[in-house]
């Protein structure tokens, strides 16, 4: 270990109390990322574990409890985005090396269940997986991601990106497969951020309101 490192810690949540028609709704999330750079070793290598929780609905209480991102950042846990942030507890640890200035390498791996076996397995678009809101069970999937980036300019940045999808007992209760791969495609984007200064930063930051006059069809179907 060097000498010398970064300690890096994000944090944050958000809760809602209103109203849609009759029903209250009582909702919440929290999410924090907590990481270490070893700075003077070679590839700055960068352990990191993320924690994130957001509220899911009880059929038997009279408010709605699926908290709603409303427009989160997809995929909003790796790069193929197949969960969406409702109805869950994560767990994420992984490294991130940079063989070069401009380059950086990751890998992490995905940890997933329902904050609350009342409520639906939530998919990207924000929908609810039919079928789950009455299976059986709290573990969802573990998804393990290799992701890279590559700084070519000043204001482009090219992503790429595998992750692997093992299903949990929830999810098992529904498919006969245990396991999808995806490799989704090379993106590229401007970006006026150098690579070196991009860490998974936008969960954490970017906690967003519960969305009031959207009724989760899943919770009170």
């Amino acid at each position: 270990m060097g000498r010398e490192g970064r300690l890096g810690l994000e944090l944050g949540s958000g809760s809602s109390d209103r109203y849609v028609g009759d029903a209250g709704i009582a909702a919440w999330t929290a999410a924090s990322i907590t990481g270490y750079t070893f700075a003077t070793l070679a590839w700055k290598p960068r352990l990191f574990l993320s924690a994130n929780i957001a509220s899911g609905d009880n059929p038997k209480s009279s408010n709605l409890g699926t908290f709603n991102p409303l427009f989160p950042r997809l995929p909003y846990f790796e790069e193929a985005g197949f969960l969406a942030p409702e109805n869950f507890k994560n767990l994420q640890p992984g490294l991130q090396v940079k063989p070069m200035e401009a380059v950086l390498l990751g890998i992490d791996w995905n940890f997933f269940w329902r904050e609350n076996n009342l409520d639906a397995v939530y998919v990207r678009g924000l929908k609810p997986l039919p079928g789950t809101q009455t299976a059986q069970g709290s573990f969802v999937a573990n998804i393990a991601t290799l992701s890279a980036q590559w700084q070519v300019s000043r204001n482009i940045l090219l992503e790429g990106g595998y992750s692997h999808f093992f299903a949990g007992e929830v999810i098992l209760m529904l498919v006969a497969r245990t396991a999808i791969s995806f490799i989704p495609p090379l993106r590229s984007h401007f970006s006026e951020k150098n690579v070196s200064s991009k860490f998974h930063s936008e969960r954490a930051s970017a906690v967003q309101p519960f969305r009031s006059d959207r009724r989760i069809a899943s919770s009170r179907a």
